[in-house]
């Protein structure tokens, strides 16, 4: 996928001010940040040269996550219409922008963002933006553990938040947001071993909130993957040319990995399975590994099974898999 080409040009824009070299020691600061483990944003990004060489390197990657975890939603509950969005750790509004491009009756959003800096850089892309709702947005600078009193949203983003919190500010957040949610919550971490304990940290809360999980599960019991196996997806971005000389790259896409929960208060069309590995596509069969409703499942679906076949082959990592084959439920 790409970048919106308003969002491109606003981020060549920011880029235009300081030089290349300049952006490129700041991205590769960056990149050593978040390889050395889980160090806050705030001490990553901490001058105007480390946000916009986050906008050239590591926004992309975020917005293609958030993005395909938006398409998941309107797959997960069709009709829904969402005209409110609350994006919390918002940055400069990556998942703003991914969800202002898929949800077309958007009227309202807010954004809440503990670095005033990132706010004001937020405020100038979204004067690009062909949708008023983002040029209109309403940003709030706050700690996410301090809010408390946010009014309901159609939907809820906490995009690669969690992981900047504590285990127990990170309770308190899922509760609020979820608090703040009317239709729709969604929880966007790094596809890692540690990305996914969050998330599934996550989705255990909501569940004892009372919230329905719409996806990537096909069911709402315990989650069956431990130890070295992990629950993550990958989304694949197109690099623009500044993303490729500010990162030193040479391929002219990213592949960002990343792990997700959709919680919801409405109802829900789950996937009756769901693709967890890439399909080994061989000659005249595609094997699959799936998450089902009675846990994990290898499947391999021959030539003369034509309707399976077929959706097979289309299949993708991260795909729902649409036949039930009498899995016996866990939920």
């Amino acid at each position: 996928m790409q970048l919106p080409i308003e969002l491109r040009q606003a981020i060549e824009e920011e880029a235009s001010r300081p030089s290349l070299e300049l952006l490129q020691a700041a991205s590769e600061s960056l990149s050593r940040g978040y390889r050395a483990a889980a160090i806050p944003k705030a001490r990553l990004i901490s001058s105007e040269n480390d946000r916009i060489a986050y906008l050239a390197t590591r926004l992309p990657a975020t917005y293609a996550a958030a993005r395909r975890v938006a398409e998941e939603i309107l797959a997960r509950i069709p009709g829904l219409e969402i005209e409110s969005l609350l994006d919390l750790g918002a940055g400069p509004g990556t998942a703003s922008w991914a969800c202002s491009e898929l949800f077309e009756r958007l009227k309202q959003m807010t954004l809440v963002e503990r670095d005033s800096d990132f706010i004001e850089l937020g405020k100038r892309l979204a004067r690009h933006s062909p949708q008023a709702a983002l040029r209109e947005a309403h940003w709030r600078n706050l700690e996410l553990s301090l809010l408390d009193d946010c009014p309901r949203h159609d939907a809820v983003f906490l995009t690669y938040v969690a992981g900047e919190v504590s285990p127990a500010s990170l309770s308190r957040i899922v509760g609020n947001a979820w608090a703040s949610t009317e239709k729709v919550l969604a929880i966007v971490e790094p596809g890692t071993p540690a990305g996914f304990s969050r998330v599934l940290a996550a989705r255990q809360e909501l569940i004892s909130l009372g919230a329905v999980i719409a996806a990537p599960c096909p069911h709402q019991a315990d989650c069956p993957m431990s130890g070295s196996d992990w629950c993550h997806f990958s989304a694949r971005v197109e690099r623009t040319s500044l993303h490729r000389r500010t990162k030193h790259g040479t391929l002219p896409y990213e592949d960002e990995k990343y792990s997700y929960a959709v919680a919801a208060r409405c109802e829900v069309a789950r996937a009756p399975a769901r693709v967890i590995r890439h399909p080994a596509k061989l000659k005249g069969h595609v094997r699959l590994d799936l998450c089902t409703v009675g846990g994990l499942d290898k499947k391999t679906i021959a030539r003369k099974n034509k309707e399976q076949y077929r959706a097979a082959r289309k299949s993708e990592w991260g795909s729902a898999w649409p036949f039930s084959d009498d899995w016996p439920s866990t939920s």
